[in-house]
């Protein structure tokens, strides 16, 4: 790897030497501590990682010799002076596989390995198909068709309807979007007729539906009426909520097929499974997710990426998969990264904004940061879900019912309805609406029966209501998820994620049983 003619600078360890492989195939030759520490240590404990890392560190210095000050090192970030390294680029003809030869025993690394070698393969390999269809990357083509042809408010609405559309679609994925026909059709394009017309009492409908041109298959279609009369209302919740379920639809259709067990390199299609992996909230999909999204990451440097990690190391603290002092750095790099490289999306803002709360609890900055959320895209159900949840610490309570009425009504259908139907819950038991609170409470822990907090806060009001035998069967189900539940623990351990239980006395009458 590394020779001068007084003798050779490679470091003996395989990890040293992937530890110096990560660095240089970074742009700046520069990584963060914590990335490179779970890249090479995935498997140890965060003090036995950073003890392994300082190690690694010595052994190159070691084998640098007089030369060590080029590798230089601070709590956060390690490099190497670009000013004294030169990286030779491989020659056209090279058929040697990337880093062979190189043998480290972590799994998180050996991820990121085969990732490089895909990107790094050699001339000689990119001429057969299957190669290079296995490698090119997913983006998607959707043609938008407005149907309308006179410049009325029907036109004006379905015009605004796909720029909401698009915006929400580019959020996430890498993908074409039309206006008109191209001269060439893309394989597997979209087809998305959006319609506009008038209803009685002067409101204005829509009629979407999407169809796959290469089969001239529908895939999916809805009609919603909006309560709005006269000129479009671009914040209708209704109009909003049909355009996110579309952009759910093209985004399942997009990625369909193409999403597989975690070996596919391509960045979209490992972040798709990874979020659904997220939600799904079982202890080790959320630790596939994390792996898969680094990986993600790592193939394209995108921010929404680095914000899907940040919220999943929310959902890991308040699922108790890792304690908070194993997460804190993590999450301030994430959110770090992510801001830097993507500060207007939605998404992005949402993430961080609860990584804001959750992690950091900063909740003016979470408050801030969710409302430049919901500004920047009005139909992402987590900006508002967000922004519901900063309200419901700062105590403006018929606020976050509000905010929490949107983003349910947003997220209906989805993946995220569970999410939002606890939050909603919250909300409503702030505000007095108990019944409706546990029945969304139920609702949530229904449609993903892995997710801890809803029984946590159904524990709590069935015992402080004196209603022993739901709040008993609620514990029982807890406990099968946490091993080391007790009503001890929930009612007075400062550790145990119920900090917005504490903060509105949802805790105060429960009874130990």
């Amino acid at each position: 790897m590394w020779h001068e003619t007084d003798g050779a600078l490679t470091p003996k360890s395989a990890k040293a030497q992937a530890l110096l492989a990560l660095l240089l195939s970074s742009d700046n030759l520069d990584r963060g501590r914590i990335w490179l520490q779970d890249k090479l240590w995935s498997d140890r404990a965060q003090q036995q990682g950073s003890a392994s890392l300082r190690q690694a560190l010595s052994d190159i210095r070691r084998s640098f010799g007089r030369h060590s000050d080029i590798l230089k090192a601070d709590r956060k970030t390690i490099s190497l002076d670009p000013k004294r390294v030169n990286v030779l680029r491989r020659a056209a003809d090279d058929d040697a596989e990337f880093l062979e030869g190189l043998d480290v025993r972590d799994p998180e690394f050996n991820i990121w390995l085969s990732a490089q070698r895909a990107q790094h393969m050699p001339m000689s390999q990119l001429t057969t198909g299957p190669v290079l269809a296995s490698r090119r990357p997913v983006t998607g083509s959707v043609l938008f068709l407005s149907e309308t042809p006179t410049t009325d408010a029907c036109q004006i609405t379905e015009n605004l309807f796909i720029d909401g559309v698009a915006k929400t679609l580019n959020e996430d994925l890498e993908i074409e979007i039309f206006r008109r026909p191209p001269a060439i059709t893309r394989p597997g394009m979209l087809m998305v007729s959006v319609q506009a017309f008038h209803a009685p009492n002067r409101s204005i409908g829509l009629r979407v539906s999407v169809e796959d041109i290469d089969t001239g298959r529908v895939i999916w279609s809805e009609t919603n009426v909006s309560p709005s009369k006269g000129a479009p209302n671009t914040g209708d919740i209704a109009m909003l909520s049909l355009g996110n379920r579309l952009a759910g639809q093209l985004k399942t259709a997009v990625l369909d097929g193409r999403v597989t067990q975690g070996t596919d390199p391509d960045a979209n299609a490992l972040a798709a499974l990874a979020i659904r992996k997220m939600f799904s909230m079982r202890h080790t999909d959320l630790l596939e997710a994390e792996i898969m999204l680094k990986q993600a990451y790592d193939i394209q440097r995108r921010g929404v990426f680095k914000s899907w990690l940040a919220q999943l190391y929310s959902i890991q603290f308040v699922e108790r998969i890792r304690p908070i002092e194993d997460l804190r750095d993590r999450s301030e790099a994430s959110c770090a990264h992510a801001l830097e490289l993507d500060p207007q999306n939605s998404n992005v803002l949402a993430s961080v904004a609860d990584a804001s709360l959750v992690i950091g609890r900063n909740f003016a900055r979470s408050a801030q940061l969710a409302k430049m959320s919901v500004a920047a895209n009005p139909s992402n159900p987590r900006a508002w879900w967000t922004q519901a949840s900063a309200n419901l610490y700062f105590g403006d309570a018929q606020t976050a019912h509000v905010s929490a009425i949107n983003a349910q009504t947003l997220a209906t259908g989805t993946r995220l309805q569970f999410w939002t139907d606890i939050q909603r819950g919250l909300a409503a038991i702030v505000n007095g609406k108990t019944i409706e609170g546990i029945q969304l409470l139920e609702s949530s822990s229904a449609l993903a029966p892995d997710f801890h907090p809803p029984l946590r806060y159904l524990t709590a009001l069935y015992s402080a209501a004196g209603m022993t035998e739901q709040a008993m069967d609620c514990a029982r189900r807890l406990s099968v998820l946490e091993p080391d539940f007790t009503f001890e623990r929930l009612s007075n351990d400062p550790d145990y994620p119920v900090s917005l239980m504490r903060q509105h006395g949802m805790l105060d009458t429960v009874e130990l049983r």
